[in-house]
């Protein structure tokens, strides 16, 4: 199974628009989802899992690399396209990883290997941009308050049909 948010693709200008409004905050949460890869990477090394880990580290680095490429966009000032560009390919590479992460969060596994805090920020951010709904920071706040991922998506839900 994989992710989705995808209620209406948002255009490049109303992309643009909410990166830069929020570009001081996006910064931060792209090199703070940076250092949660980083802690990812050092997480699988010291594990020394080889079991799906390869696939997992070669999703990380991509992801890294992306918002890497990001934030070098937004230092540049660049026009709205480019930014849309790279914002999108951030919730490309964030699904990649995170549809081969599915079942790990759905036995609990996650948790404890940090991935949905991962996922979570790299959510934030994107919803920050405007890439992704509003209501992804619904989500994100109902995980944080200690509710289950059943309980956020029930609640986001509700949400949406009302």
């Amino acid at each position: 199974m994989s992710i989705s948010g995808d209620v209406e693709r948002p255009t490049a200008t109303r992309i643009a628009v909410s990166v830069r409004a929020n570009k001081p905050s996006i910064q931060l949460a792209g090199l703070a989802l940076i250092a949660n890869i980083e802690a990812r990477l050092q997480e699988i090394e010291e594990s020394g899992s080889n079991s799906g880990a390869f696939d997992e580290r070669d999703d990380l680095h991509n992801l890294r690399d992306r918002i890497l490429q990001f934030l070098k966009t937004l230092s540049e000032d660049a026009d709205d396209k480019p930014i849309e560009e790279a914002a999108l390919s951030i919730k490309d590479g964030l699904k990649r990883w995170w549809s081969k992460s599915y079942d790990q969060v759905l036995n609990g596994l996650a948790i404890r290997s940090g991935k949905v805090g991962l996922y979570l920020s790299g959510w934030a951010m994107l919803s920050l941009g405007g890439v992704v709904p509003d209501n992804a920071a619904f989500l994100i706040a109902i995980v944080m308050e200690g509710r289950t991922l059943v309980d956020a998506f029930k609640a986001a839900k509700q949400l949406i049909t009302s």
